[in-house]
């Protein structure tokens, strides 16, 4: 659903997200931070209508 509801925004918003947590990689909990905030994008758009 997210894949077919995504908006512009929230995809730009994901992209960044995937590039902090691929920067991200040696400090758990940044990463663990960035990895909640990919799936709230994720929830969020796959909501919108």
């Amino acid at each position: 659903m997210a894949a077919q509801r995504i908006s512009e925004d929230q995809l730009k918003a994901l992209e960044e997200t995937l590039a902090e947590m691929e920067v991200s990689l040696d400090d758990v909990t940044r990463y663990n931070i960035a990895d909640a905030r990919f799936h709230a994008i994720a929830a969020t758009s796959s909501c919108r209508r």
